[in-house]
């Protein structure tokens, strides 16, 4: 299991950058972990591995770092391994954890027309909506069957991840089909409603991003219907609570030692983590930047339990290097720029 980490570094509106200041010019504006902010540039990171060893110089414990690796196998071919989701298991992720868009339709002449919808999802992704044979968007389809559906999820710290969905909306025919659609609006709504109410959209396009401003990433269709949601996307906001409100000690230790930054970390939240590992948003000083870390697990996790564990294992390993204290040696992992 490979381990990246994703280097973002956004300067605060207004700043001055460092090389242009005068010598008494680093006091900058009050800034929280949880403004919004513009994203400007990415950089992916990787660990070099997990084993720490003394110093000859100094004795002291040298902790594990994150730096840019390149593994080269015995054919010298570089292979890349995932140090986060898919792009297609993120939209899967973000559909799974919403229930309401934006329903884009075309009106006779040919202008959009967008209206707040909920909608569930079939097993292929497919969005399943409900609405009255004679409303608007109804009358819509019988002119013009394309459409797009929105979705946003609303994550700690502003972030808000982006998922369109492009294709057909169309009324299934089939009796049992429209059972089918009648039990999963039922187990996602906890109501039931009429087969005639029931529309499917045929997914053609995908478009993802992660945060409002940052470019999208086309995936394909057929990719997004086999992709599976993350395991982790049902305990996401609890633990990432938790971790924020009792663990925020073990937050700035992780990044810490982690992390290669060169800059010195002022606070550290945790913003969102999967099944591959967890984003944290820092804020630095005296630079008064904010920066977006990527940090893998040691290996994948499959639910809460696992992700948990790793959490405690990371933060205890972290405070034995933090203390100078030999940790146990650990298997050394090889991983490539993402």
């Amino acid at each position: 299991m490979s381990n990246s980490i994703a280097y973002k570094s956004i300067p605060i509106p207004g700043n001055i950058p460092l090389t242009q200041r005068p010598k008494n010019a680093f006091a900058a504006p009050k800034v929280s972990l949880l403004d919004p902010f513009p994203r400007v540039q990415t950089t992916y990171l990787s660990w070099s591995g997990f084993r720490t060893s003394l110093s000859p110089v100094t004795g002291n414990l040298t902790a594990p770092k994150c730096n840019a690796s390149v593994v080269t196998m015995e054919n010298n071919a570089s292979v890349t391994f995932p140090t986060r989701p898919s792009p297609a298991e993120t939209c899967r992720t973000v559909m799974e954890l919403c229930s309401e868009g934006t329903l884009c339709t075309l009106t006779e002449d040919g202008w959009p027309f967008g209206t707040g919808v909920e909608f569930a999802l079939d097993v292929q992704g497919m969005p399943v909506l409900c609405f009255d044979p004679l409303s608007v968007q109804a009358q819509h389809v019988l002119v013009h069957k394309r459409c797009s559906l929105h979705a946003q999820l609303e994550q700690p710290g502003h972030r808000k991840a982006q998922c369109i969905l492009m294709g057909t909306l169309s009324k299934p025919e089939d009796k049992i089909l429209k059972q089918r659609l009648q039990v999963i609006w039922a187990r996602r709504f906890g109501k039931e409603v009429h087969e005639d109410h029931l529309y499917v959209v045929s997914v053609e396009k995908v478009l993802q991003s992660q945060d409002l401003g940052e470019e999208g990433l086309w995936v394909d269709a057929l990719e997004y219907s086999r992709a599976t949601a993350d395991p982790l996307r049902d305990c996401v906001a609890k633990i990432v609570k938790d971790m924020n409100d009792k663990h925020w000690e073990d937050i700035h230790r992780i990044c810490n030692i982690y992390t290669d930054l060169d800059v010195e970390v002022e606070e550290a939240s945790m913003v969102w983590i999967d099944r591959l590992g967890f984003d944290l948003r820092l804020l630095t000083r005296p630079q008064r930047e904010i920066l977006e870390v990527r940090i893998p697990f040691p290996r994948e996790v499959t639910d809460e339990k696992d992700a948990r564990s790793s959490l405690t294992y990371m933060a205890q390993l972290a405070w034995e290097v933090e203390k100078n204290y030999a940790p146990p040696e650990f298997e050394r992992v090889k991983c490539i720029q993402n």
